[in-house]
Protein backbone atom coordinates (compact mmCIF):
# COMPACT_ATOMS: atom_id res chain seq x y z
CA UNK A 1 0.00 0.00 0.00
CA UNK A 2 1.62 3.25 -1.16
CA UNK A 3 0.66 5.50 1.70
CA UNK A 4 2.48 8.18 3.54
CA UNK A 5 2.63 7.75 7.29
CA UNK A 6 0.31 9.99 9.25
CA UNK A 7 3.13 11.91 10.89
CA UNK A 8 5.10 12.53 7.67
CA UNK A 9 2.49 14.65 5.92
CA UNK A 10 0.86 17.89 6.83
CA UNK A 11 -2.94 18.09 6.78
CA UNK A 12 -4.69 19.85 3.92
CA UNK A 13 -3.93 23.46 4.88
CA UNK A 14 -6.18 25.00 2.17
CA UNK A 15 -9.17 23.01 3.50
CA UNK A 16 -8.38 24.12 7.04
CA UNK A 17 -8.02 27.70 5.85
CA UNK A 18 -11.30 27.88 3.95
CA UNK A 19 -13.11 26.31 6.90
CA UNK A 20 -11.70 28.95 9.25
CA UNK A 21 -12.74 31.69 6.81
CA UNK A 22 -16.30 30.34 6.67
CA UNK A 23 -16.47 29.98 10.45
CA UNK A 24 -15.08 33.50 10.87
CA UNK A 25 -17.63 34.83 8.41
CA UNK A 26 -20.27 33.07 10.48
CA UNK A 27 -19.22 34.92 13.64
CA UNK A 28 -19.35 38.27 11.85
CA UNK A 29 -22.67 37.66 10.12
CA UNK A 30 -24.31 36.13 13.21
CA UNK A 31 -23.60 39.39 15.02
CA UNK A 32 -24.86 41.56 12.17
CA UNK A 33 -28.01 39.51 11.55
CA UNK A 34 -28.95 38.97 15.20
CA UNK A 35 -28.08 42.26 16.90
CA UNK A 36 -31.55 43.78 16.49
CA UNK A 37 -33.42 40.68 17.66
CA UNK A 38 -30.95 40.20 20.52
CA UNK A 39 -31.43 43.79 21.69
CA UNK A 40 -35.20 43.41 21.63
CA UNK A 41 -35.39 40.01 23.34
CA UNK A 42 -32.38 40.03 25.67
CA UNK A 43 -31.41 43.73 25.98
CA UNK A 44 -27.95 42.95 24.56
CA UNK A 45 -27.03 43.20 20.90
CA UNK A 46 -24.17 40.75 21.47
CA UNK A 47 -26.26 38.02 23.13
CA UNK A 48 -26.20 35.59 20.20
CA UNK A 49 -22.69 36.35 18.97
CA UNK A 50 -21.21 35.75 22.44
CA UNK A 51 -22.80 32.32 22.55
CA UNK A 52 -21.70 31.66 18.99
CA UNK A 53 -18.12 32.65 19.82
CA UNK A 54 -18.03 30.05 22.60
CA UNK A 55 -19.31 27.43 20.18
CA UNK A 56 -16.76 28.57 17.62
CA UNK A 57 -13.97 27.92 20.13
CA UNK A 58 -15.35 24.49 21.04
CA UNK A 59 -15.81 23.52 17.39
CA UNK A 60 -12.27 24.60 16.55
CA UNK A 61 -10.90 22.56 19.45
CA UNK A 62 -12.84 19.47 18.29
CA UNK A 63 -11.61 19.95 14.72
CA UNK A 64 -7.98 20.18 15.80
CA UNK A 65 -8.34 17.20 18.14
CA UNK A 66 -9.87 14.92 15.49
CA UNK A 67 -7.13 15.90 13.08
CA UNK A 68 -4.87 13.69 15.26
CA UNK A 69 -7.30 10.76 15.58
CA UNK A 70 -6.68 8.06 12.98
CA UNK A 71 -9.92 7.75 11.03
CA UNK A 72 -9.47 3.96 10.95
CA UNK A 73 -10.08 3.96 14.71
CA UNK A 74 -13.32 5.89 14.15
CA UNK A 75 -14.43 3.38 11.52
CA UNK A 76 -14.08 0.55 14.03
CA UNK A 77 -16.55 2.33 16.30
CA UNK A 78 -19.11 3.04 13.58
CA UNK A 79 -21.83 0.79 15.04
CA UNK A 80 -21.31 2.25 18.50
CA UNK A 81 -21.54 5.82 17.21
CA UNK A 82 -24.74 5.07 15.32
CA UNK A 83 -26.23 3.40 18.39
CA UNK A 84 -25.45 6.43 20.54
CA UNK A 85 -26.83 8.76 17.87
CA UNK A 86 -30.06 6.79 17.62
CA UNK A 87 -30.44 6.86 21.39
CA UNK A 88 -30.00 10.64 21.48
CA UNK A 89 -32.39 11.03 18.56
CA UNK A 90 -35.03 9.01 20.37
CA UNK A 91 -34.64 11.12 23.52
CA UNK A 92 -35.51 14.26 21.54
CA UNK A 93 -38.98 12.95 20.74
CA UNK A 94 -39.82 10.92 23.84
CA UNK A 95 -41.94 13.05 26.19
CA UNK A 96 -41.73 13.34 29.97
CA UNK A 97 -38.06 12.38 30.28
CA UNK A 98 -36.95 15.88 31.19
CA UNK A 99 -34.29 15.84 28.46
CA UNK A 100 -36.12 17.54 25.61
CA UNK A 101 -35.03 21.13 25.11
CA UNK A 102 -38.60 22.03 24.21
CA UNK A 103 -40.45 22.61 20.98
CA UNK A 104 -39.58 25.30 18.46
CA UNK A 105 -42.44 26.01 16.05
CA UNK A 106 -43.98 22.64 16.85
CA UNK A 107 -40.75 20.64 16.41
CA UNK A 108 -38.77 18.92 19.16
CA UNK A 109 -35.27 18.63 17.72
CA UNK A 110 -32.94 19.11 20.68
CA UNK A 111 -32.14 17.59 24.04
CA UNK A 112 -30.72 19.36 27.04
CA UNK A 113 -27.91 17.82 29.07
CA UNK A 114 -26.94 20.04 32.01
CA UNK A 115 -26.63 23.49 30.42
CA UNK A 116 -25.93 22.17 26.92
CA UNK A 117 -28.53 21.92 24.17
CA UNK A 118 -27.70 19.37 21.46
CA UNK A 119 -29.47 18.53 18.22
CA UNK A 120 -29.09 14.75 17.89
CA UNK A 121 -29.81 14.88 14.15
CA UNK A 122 -26.40 16.48 13.58
CA UNK A 123 -24.66 13.84 15.70
CA UNK A 124 -26.39 10.89 14.08
CA UNK A 125 -25.65 12.26 10.60
CA UNK A 126 -21.89 12.18 11.20
CA UNK A 127 -22.15 8.82 12.98
CA UNK A 128 -24.03 7.39 10.00
CA UNK A 129 -21.31 8.58 7.61
CA UNK A 130 -18.65 6.84 9.68
CA UNK A 131 -20.70 3.65 9.86
CA UNK A 132 -21.48 3.69 6.13
CA UNK A 133 -17.84 4.24 5.17
CA UNK A 134 -16.74 1.31 7.29
CA UNK A 135 -19.37 -1.21 6.24
CA UNK A 136 -19.40 -0.33 2.52
CA UNK A 137 -15.63 -0.08 2.31
CA UNK A 138 -14.98 -3.44 3.94
CA UNK A 139 -17.73 -5.47 2.25
CA UNK A 140 -16.80 -4.98 -1.38
CA UNK A 141 -16.70 -8.74 -1.91
CA UNK A 142 -20.47 -8.72 -1.20
CA UNK A 143 -21.26 -5.76 -3.45
CA UNK A 144 -23.58 -7.85 -5.62
CA UNK A 145 -25.53 -9.18 -2.65
CA UNK A 146 -28.28 -6.67 -1.82
CA UNK A 147 -29.21 -8.40 1.45
CA UNK A 148 -25.70 -8.21 2.88
CA UNK A 149 -24.36 -5.05 1.21
CA UNK A 150 -27.22 -2.57 1.03
CA UNK A 151 -29.92 -3.88 3.36
CA UNK A 152 -28.19 -3.28 6.76
CA UNK A 153 -27.43 0.41 6.09
CA UNK A 154 -30.91 0.91 4.62
CA UNK A 155 -32.54 -0.53 7.73
CA UNK A 156 -30.57 1.86 9.95
CA UNK A 157 -31.39 4.72 7.58
CA UNK A 158 -35.10 3.87 7.83
CA UNK A 159 -34.96 3.99 11.64
CA UNK A 160 -33.18 7.35 11.54
CA UNK A 161 -35.69 8.76 9.05
CA UNK A 162 -38.62 7.60 11.20
CA UNK A 163 -37.15 9.29 14.27
CA UNK A 164 -36.44 12.48 12.29
CA UNK A 165 -40.01 12.54 11.01
CA UNK A 166 -41.26 12.16 14.57
CA UNK A 167 -39.59 15.47 15.54
CA UNK A 168 -40.75 16.40 12.77
CA UNK A 169 -37.79 17.21 10.49
CA UNK A 170 -38.46 16.16 6.90
CA UNK A 171 -35.69 18.39 5.49
CA UNK A 172 -32.92 16.67 7.46
CA UNK A 173 -34.42 13.27 6.66
CA UNK A 174 -34.37 13.96 2.92
CA UNK A 175 -30.79 15.30 2.97
CA UNK A 176 -29.63 12.31 5.02
CA UNK A 177 -31.16 9.94 2.48
CA UNK A 178 -29.49 11.84 -0.36
CA UNK A 179 -26.06 11.53 1.27
CA UNK A 180 -26.54 7.81 1.97
CA UNK A 181 -27.59 7.10 -1.63
CA UNK A 182 -24.59 9.13 -2.80
CA UNK A 183 -22.28 6.96 -0.72
CA UNK A 184 -23.87 3.82 -2.16
CA UNK A 185 -23.14 5.17 -5.64
CA UNK A 186 -19.51 5.96 -4.78
CA UNK A 187 -19.10 2.50 -3.28
CA UNK A 188 -20.16 0.96 -6.60
CA UNK A 189 -23.59 -0.40 -5.66
CA UNK A 190 -25.58 -1.86 -8.54
CA UNK A 191 -27.59 0.74 -10.43
CA UNK A 192 -30.72 -1.42 -10.37
CA UNK A 193 -31.02 -1.83 -6.57
CA UNK A 194 -29.81 1.74 -6.10
CA UNK A 195 -32.44 3.10 -8.49
CA UNK A 196 -35.18 1.13 -6.71
CA UNK A 197 -33.99 2.44 -3.32
CA UNK A 198 -33.81 6.02 -4.55
CA UNK A 199 -37.23 5.73 -6.18
CA UNK A 200 -38.72 4.39 -2.97
CA UNK A 201 -37.14 7.24 -1.03
CA UNK A 202 -38.44 9.87 -3.44
CA UNK A 203 -41.93 8.36 -3.38
CA UNK A 204 -41.95 8.23 0.41
CA UNK A 205 -40.73 11.81 0.61
CA UNK A 206 -43.45 12.96 -1.77
CA UNK A 207 -46.16 11.19 0.20
CA UNK A 208 -44.89 12.61 3.49
CA UNK A 209 -44.70 16.10 1.99
CA UNK A 210 -48.43 16.12 1.26
CA UNK A 211 -49.59 13.98 4.17
CA UNK A 212 -49.01 16.66 6.80
CA UNK A 213 -50.96 19.95 6.65
CA UNK A 214 -47.96 22.18 7.40
CA UNK A 215 -45.74 20.37 4.86
CA UNK A 216 -48.50 20.57 2.27
CA UNK A 217 -48.75 24.31 2.99
CA UNK A 218 -45.03 24.72 2.31
CA UNK A 219 -45.34 22.86 -0.98
CA UNK A 220 -48.37 24.99 -1.92
CA UNK A 221 -46.48 28.18 -1.02
CA UNK A 222 -43.57 27.11 -3.19
CA UNK A 223 -45.93 26.29 -6.07
CA UNK A 224 -47.63 29.67 -5.74
CA UNK A 225 -44.27 31.43 -6.05
CA UNK A 226 -43.08 29.57 -9.10
CA UNK A 227 -46.46 30.09 -10.80
CA UNK A 228 -46.44 33.82 -10.04
CA UNK A 229 -49.30 33.88 -7.54
CA UNK A 230 -47.67 34.17 -4.10
CA UNK A 231 -49.53 34.93 -0.88
CA UNK A 232 -46.99 37.54 0.24
CA UNK A 233 -48.99 38.58 3.30
CA UNK A 234 -49.69 35.03 4.44
CA UNK A 235 -47.79 31.79 4.00
CA UNK A 236 -45.41 33.37 1.46
CA UNK A 237 -44.27 36.16 3.79
CA UNK A 238 -40.95 34.52 4.71
CA UNK A 239 -39.98 33.72 1.12
CA UNK A 240 -40.99 37.19 -0.09
CA UNK A 241 -38.91 38.93 2.58
CA UNK A 242 -35.95 36.75 1.72
CA UNK A 243 -36.17 37.70 -1.95
CA UNK A 244 -36.54 41.39 -1.02
CA UNK A 245 -33.35 41.14 1.03
CA UNK A 246 -31.41 39.55 -1.83
CA UNK A 247 -32.77 42.05 -4.35
CA UNK A 248 -32.05 45.03 -2.12
CA UNK A 249 -28.37 44.14 -1.92
CA UNK A 250 -27.68 44.83 -5.57
CA UNK A 251 -24.09 44.38 -6.70
CA UNK A 252 -22.16 45.52 -3.62
CA UNK A 253 -24.79 45.46 -0.87
CA UNK A 254 -26.21 48.09 1.43
CA UNK A 255 -23.24 47.81 3.79
CA UNK A 256 -22.31 45.68 6.77
CA UNK A 257 -24.83 46.02 9.58
CA UNK A 258 -27.26 48.00 7.42
CA UNK A 259 -29.75 45.27 6.60
CA UNK A 260 -33.37 46.37 6.93
CA UNK A 261 -34.94 42.94 6.48
CA UNK A 262 -33.32 41.67 9.68
CA UNK A 263 -35.47 44.17 11.60
CA UNK A 264 -38.24 41.64 12.26
CA UNK A 265 -39.13 41.10 8.60
CA UNK A 266 -37.05 37.92 8.25
CA UNK A 267 -37.77 35.21 10.81
CA UNK A 268 -34.55 33.82 12.29
CA UNK A 269 -32.18 35.97 10.20
CA UNK A 270 -29.17 34.54 12.06
CA UNK A 271 -30.04 30.89 11.36
CA UNK A 272 -32.01 29.67 8.32
CA UNK A 273 -32.12 33.09 6.61
CA UNK A 274 -28.53 34.20 7.14
CA UNK A 275 -27.75 34.00 3.41
CA UNK A 276 -30.48 36.58 2.81
CA UNK A 277 -28.72 38.99 5.16
CA UNK A 278 -25.39 38.27 3.47
CA UNK A 279 -26.92 39.04 0.09
CA UNK A 280 -28.49 42.27 1.36
CA UNK A 281 -25.48 43.63 3.23
CA UNK A 282 -22.66 42.33 1.01
CA UNK A 283 -24.53 42.21 -2.29
CA UNK A 284 -24.11 39.87 -5.21
CA UNK A 285 -20.33 40.04 -4.83
CA UNK A 286 -20.48 38.91 -1.21
CA UNK A 287 -22.93 36.11 -1.97
CA UNK A 288 -20.74 34.98 -4.87
CA UNK A 289 -17.69 34.91 -2.59
CA UNK A 290 -19.57 32.63 -0.18
CA UNK A 291 -20.45 30.33 -3.08
CA UNK A 292 -16.81 30.26 -4.23
CA UNK A 293 -15.66 29.42 -0.70
CA UNK A 294 -17.99 26.44 -0.52
CA UNK A 295 -16.99 25.27 -3.99
CA UNK A 296 -13.34 25.52 -2.92
CA UNK A 297 -14.21 23.44 0.15
CA UNK A 298 -15.82 20.81 -2.09
CA UNK A 299 -12.78 20.74 -4.38
CA UNK A 300 -10.42 20.10 -1.48
CA UNK A 301 -12.78 17.48 -0.05
CA UNK A 302 -13.04 15.64 -3.38
CA UNK A 303 -9.26 15.82 -3.77
CA UNK A 304 -8.79 14.24 -0.35
CA UNK A 305 -11.33 11.54 -1.19
CA UNK A 306 -9.66 10.62 -4.48
CA UNK A 307 -6.25 10.36 -2.82
CA UNK A 308 -7.43 8.50 0.25
CA UNK A 309 -5.26 5.48 1.11
CA UNK A 310 -8.20 3.06 1.09
CA UNK A 311 -11.82 2.76 0.04
CA UNK A 312 -13.29 3.49 3.51
CA UNK A 313 -11.27 6.72 3.53
CA UNK A 314 -12.64 7.62 0.11
CA UNK A 315 -16.22 6.97 1.24
CA UNK A 316 -15.84 8.87 4.50
CA UNK A 317 -14.24 11.89 2.86
CA UNK A 318 -16.77 11.84 0.05
CA UNK A 319 -19.69 11.52 2.47
CA UNK A 320 -18.56 14.42 4.65
CA UNK A 321 -17.96 16.64 1.61
CA UNK A 322 -21.35 15.76 0.10
CA UNK A 323 -23.12 16.42 3.37
CA UNK A 324 -21.65 19.91 3.77
CA UNK A 325 -22.36 20.91 0.18
CA UNK A 326 -25.92 19.54 0.10
CA UNK A 327 -26.79 21.45 3.28
CA UNK A 328 -25.32 24.62 1.77
CA UNK A 329 -27.08 24.12 -1.58
CA UNK A 330 -30.46 23.46 0.04
CA UNK A 331 -30.13 26.46 2.36
CA UNK A 332 -29.35 28.78 -0.55
CA UNK A 333 -32.05 27.23 -2.77
CA UNK A 334 -34.70 27.78 -0.09
CA UNK A 335 -33.51 31.36 0.38
CA UNK A 336 -33.95 31.99 -3.35
CA UNK A 337 -37.34 30.20 -3.50
CA UNK A 338 -35.92 27.39 -5.61
CA UNK A 339 -37.07 24.77 -3.08
CA UNK A 340 -39.85 24.63 -0.46
CA UNK A 341 -38.86 25.81 3.01
CA UNK A 342 -36.94 23.18 4.99
CA UNK A 343 -35.31 24.95 7.94
CA UNK A 344 -31.75 23.71 7.28
CA UNK A 345 -28.83 25.90 8.46
CA UNK A 346 -25.88 26.98 6.36
CA UNK A 347 -22.85 24.93 7.46
CA UNK A 348 -20.19 26.86 9.43
CA UNK A 349 -22.04 30.17 8.98
CA UNK A 350 -25.49 29.93 10.59
CA UNK A 351 -25.97 30.33 14.32
CA UNK A 352 -26.30 26.93 15.95
CA UNK A 353 -23.89 25.01 18.10
CA UNK A 354 -24.70 21.46 17.00
CA UNK A 355 -24.38 22.19 13.29
CA UNK A 356 -21.11 24.06 13.79
CA UNK A 357 -19.69 21.44 16.15
CA UNK A 358 -20.36 18.35 14.06
CA UNK A 359 -19.47 19.97 10.75
CA UNK A 360 -16.17 21.03 12.32
CA UNK A 361 -15.72 17.46 13.55
CA UNK A 362 -16.21 16.29 9.98
CA UNK A 363 -13.50 18.68 8.80
CA UNK A 364 -11.19 17.31 11.50
CA UNK A 365 -11.73 13.83 10.06
CA UNK A 366 -11.03 15.15 6.55
CA UNK A 367 -7.78 16.67 7.79
CA UNK A 368 -6.73 13.34 9.26
CA UNK A 369 -7.51 11.52 6.00
CA UNK A 370 -5.49 14.15 4.12
CA UNK A 371 -2.48 13.38 6.33
CA UNK A 372 -2.59 9.79 5.12
CA UNK A 373 -3.14 10.55 1.43
CA UNK A 374 -1.05 8.72 -1.14
CA UNK A 375 1.64 10.64 -2.93
CA UNK A 376 0.50 12.57 -5.99
CA UNK A 377 2.34 10.22 -8.35
CA UNK A 378 1.09 7.04 -6.65
CA UNK A 379 -2.15 5.32 -7.46
CA UNK A 380 -4.19 4.66 -4.30
CA UNK A 381 -4.47 1.00 -3.39
CA UNK A 382 -8.29 1.06 -3.55
CA UNK A 383 -8.07 2.19 -7.21
CA UNK A 384 -5.66 -0.61 -8.07
CA UNK A 385 -8.02 -3.21 -6.59
CA UNK A 386 -11.16 -1.99 -8.38
CA UNK A 387 -10.87 -4.29 -11.45
CA UNK A 388 -10.79 -7.29 -9.09
CA UNK A 389 -13.93 -6.12 -7.36
CA UNK A 390 -15.71 -5.73 -10.68
CA UNK A 391 -14.85 -9.31 -11.58
CA UNK A 392 -16.23 -10.50 -8.26
CA UNK A 393 -19.48 -8.67 -8.84
CA UNK A 394 -19.88 -9.87 -12.43
CA UNK A 395 -19.22 -13.48 -11.40
CA UNK A 396 -22.06 -13.30 -8.92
Amino acid sequence: MNTVSQGSRKPDIPLFGVTLVLMGLGVVMVYSSSCVIASERFASSAFFVKRHAVRFSLALAVMLALRWVDYHALLKGGRVFVGIGLGLLALAVVPNLGLSAGEVRGASRAIRIASLSIQPAEAVRLALLIYMAGILGHRQIEIGDFRRFMAPPLVILAVIVILLLAQPDLGTAVVTMAVVFGMFFIAGAGLGPLAVSVGAGVLAGGVLAVASPYRLQRVQTYWDFITGNPDVLGSGWHVKQSLIALGSGGLLGVGFGESRQKMFFLPDPHTDSIFSVIGEELGFVGAAVVLVLFLFFVWRGVRIALRAPDLPGLLLAGGITMSVFIYFAVNVAVTMSLLPATGLPMPFVSYGGSSLLFNAAGVGILLNISQQMTRAQARPSWQRRRPARRRVRSSR
